[in-house]
């Protein structure tokens, strides 16, 4: 969470993402919105492996005993991956990255845009340099529940693409699992 945090701050104190050569977004609320979708893709990228192990241990059966990181990490290494890849076993750490980057970047850019832009709204309403603990709380819990509820259906999606073992062919695409 600091990572993500201090990622969004450095990319609103620099402006390096808003104001640039080859384009300049307008307006302060569209900048916090987009650094929130960079920081979002940005984070997602180096935390996703993680996210796969994680998952897989919490959606082994209950029949292959207790596996640890190490063990799961291992099996997700061997398997055989999508041809496209030519094998390459670091790819299979990505499976069902496409939607996760997808649904992250609405969600980074609405909770950390929606979190800032509340913030900077109470301090200049209520001519304060820090808010409290309480608004602080408020504004961050709306954010995030905004930003969840827009986001769920691709946090599914990404959850049965990353627990999914068997073989490519018949696995079904993002559209079959989201109406299931």
């Amino acid at each position: 969470m600091r990572f993500r945090l201090y990622i969004f701050e450095l990319l609103n104190e620099t402006q390096y993402l808003t104001n640039n050569s080859l384009w300049n977004l307008k307006g302060d609320k569209l900048s916090k919105f987009s650094n929130g979708a960079v920081t979002g893709m940005m984070v997602q990228t180096f935390m996703y492996p993680v996210e796969i192990i994680k998952t897989r241990i919490m959606t082994l059966p209950s029949t292959s005993g207790n596996v640890g990181v190490v063990i799961a990490a291992k099996r997700i290494w061997n398997e055989r991956g999508n041809p496209r890849f030519k094998g390459v076993p670091i790819f299979n750490f990505y499976k069902g990255f496409t939607p996760a980057i997808i649904g992250v970047m609405p969600f980074a850019a609405l909770e950390l845009g929606f979190s800032k832009l509340g913030t900077d709204w109470y301090k200049e309403n209520y001519k304060t340099k820090c808010p409290g603990f309480y608004p602080l709380l408020g504004i961050g819990t709306t954010s995030s529940f905004v930003a969840m509820g827009a986001t769920y259906p691709f946090r599914l999606i990404t959850c049965q693409m990353q627990a999914y073992t068997g073989p490519e062919k018949e696995r079904l695409g993002p559209r079959c699992h989201a109406l299931r």
